[in-house]
C-alpha cells in the first residue's frame, strides 16, 4: 500500500447567513408599556414641581402687592389734610373702606379724596383731585361733579380677613365705625391685610400686614 500524499482540498467557503436583529409587535409593546409605566412618576414629580413654583411666584406677588397697598395707605393716611375746618380730613370709615383727603404734594398744592375698601376679597382704591390748587394759606376745595374718576382700582385680591380698619380716639379708646360721630373723634388708624394667592387653597397660609398710623396736625 502505498502512501500518497494527501491533497489538499479547498475549503467550501459557505456564506455566513446575515441576519438582522430586530423585535417582534409583542416586544415592542411590551417595551412600550415598561416605559410609559417608568416615565408617569416622571411626570408626575416635574407636574408637582411646575405647579409649586406657580403656587410661590403667586404667593410673593400677593405679598408684594400686599406690602405696596399697605405703604400707600400709610403715605396717604399720615399726609391727611385740608387746611380747613369746613372739611374734616377724614369723611367717611367702617371695618372695610375709609375715605380720606390728602394733599397730593404737587407745587402748587390740589387736594386729593382718597378711598380705599375691601370687597369681595379684593382690596381696592379710588382717587378725586381738586379742580384748584392753592398755594397761600387760605383753602377753598372744589372738586368735580361727575363721579366717573372715582371707579374703584383693585390693587390686592386674595384678602382674607373681612375687617380691614380699627379707627381709634385721642385717648386710644376704639371707635365704633357705624357712628357717625365718631368720624370726627379718630385719631389713629390701623389697617390689617392677611393674603395669600387667590388661586390657591384654602389651606395655603395667608401673611398678614398691618400698619398704624397716627393722624397728625388737624385737631
Amino acid at each position: 500500500m502505498s502512501d500518497r500524499p494527501t491533497e489538499d482540498r479547498p475549503t467550501e467557503d459557505r456564506p455566513t447567513e446575515d441576519r438582522e436583529a430586530g423585535f417582534t409587535l409583542l416586544e415592542v409593546i411590551i417595551a412600550a408599556a415598561l416605559l410609559l409605566v417608568a416615565t408617569i412618576p416622571i411626570y408626575r414629580f416635574f407636574d408637582s414641581s411646575v405647579k409649586q413654583v406657580t403656587t410661590v411666584q403667586a404667593m410673593i406677588e400677593e405679598q408684594a402687592k400686599a406690602r405696596n397697598a399697605i405703604t400707600s395707605l400709610e403715605n396717604d393716611l399720615r399726609n391727611a389734610f385740608t387746611g380747613t375746618a369746613a372739611i374734616n380730613r377724614i369723611e367717611a370709615i367702617s371695618a372695610t373702606s375709609i375715605t380720606f383727603y390728602t394733599p397730593d404734594r404737587s407745587s402748587p398744592m390740589s387736594l386729593r379724596k382718597v378711598s380705599y375698601q375691601l370687597s369681595a376679597g379684593t382690596f381696592r382704591r379710588w382717587t378725586l383731585t381738586s379742580t384748584n390748587s392753592v398755594s397761600g394759606s387760605s383753602y377753598t376745595w372744589s372738586f368735580p361733579t361727575t363721579t366717573a374718576a372715582m371707579t374703584y382700582l383693585p390693587i390686592v385680591t386674595g384678602v382674607t380677613n373681612t375687617a380691614v380698619f380699627e379707627y381709634r380716639d385721642k385717648d386710644n379708646i376704639v371707635l365704633n365705625p357705624a357712628v357717625a360721630a365718631n368720624i370726627a373723634k379718630v385719631r389713629t388708624v390701623t389697617a390689617t391685610l392677611s393674603v395669600r394667592d387667590p388661586n390657591a387653597k384654602t389651606t395655603q397660609q395667608a401673611d398678614t400686614y398691618a400698619i398704624t398710623v397716627q393722624l397728625r396736625g388737624e385737631g
